[in-house]
């Protein structure tokens, strides 16, 4: 037993090493010396602006901020061209897209976190995001999201592929929700990983990204 749960300890720290890894020195890095232009005043920890291990305010993936509300935003659903499913578009209050939103949105402050240890009173310019960082609250320019892949690909089965060859081609776990179905921000982008900037999933090189789902 003892051994089992020293190497699940193990297997924990490195599996939270290589996240480090991934998103060091990246504009999701907020440490004090990151040289990202969003940065702490003093702590060099990483994760610690996103996730907690003592009280999170979502236990998965024991989230540190304050998310904002799902009716906060106008999503893009009025297109002629959308598929039915595509309208529908929304955030429920458990959507991982609002974990994104909740740095992009323009109006949560960066330090809106639930356990603010050790950042404590750390200025971090936590302010709002400016600039292109800023995604806003009105997302009817941005793809839609916050629908069902498999409803839109039934609504166009020759446009779509069907789930599980564009799971294949984003690197899997790709959709999302309680049917592992929905689209939401994170379907094309990698939040610890920016070997594809801006932190997609894949190159978008001949268009990489956006042909793992419509097939044109």
């Amino acid at each position: 037993m003892k051994r089992t749960v020293l190497l699940t300890a193990a297997l924990v720290v490195l599996a939270t090493s290589a996240s480090a890894l991934t998103i060091k020195n990246s504009k999701h890095d907020l440490s004090l010396n990151s040289g990202a232009s969003w940065n702490s005043t003093n702590t060099n920890e990483i994760c610690v602006f996103c996730h907690t291990p003592h009280n999170p305010a979502q236990n998965v993936p024991l989230w540190n901020r304050t998310n904002p509300a799902a009716g906060s935003f106008t999503l893009y659903k009025t297109s002629a061209t959308l598929t039915t499913a595509a309208k529908t578009s929304a955030f429920a209050a458990d959507s991982i897209s609002l974990f994104c939103m909740s740095c992009h949105d323009g109006v949560t402050g960066l330090g809106a976190m639930t356990n603010t240890s050790p950042v404590g009173d750390d200025s971090l310019k936590m302010t709002p995001l400016t600039g292109p960082a800023n995604i806003g609250i009105d997302l009817q320019n941005d793809h839609p999201v916050g629908f069902s892949y498999d409803a839109a690909q039934s609504d166009d089965s020759t446009g779509l592929f069907v789930k599980a060859t564009a799971n294949a081609a984003l690197g899997g776990n790709a959709f999302f929700g309680a049917g592992a179905n929905m689209i939401e921000c994170a379907s094309c982008h990698k939040v610890h990983d920016n070997a594809n900037a801006p932190f997609l999933r894949t190159t978008n090189k001949d268009s990489a990204l956006c042909l793992a789902c419509h097939n044109k």
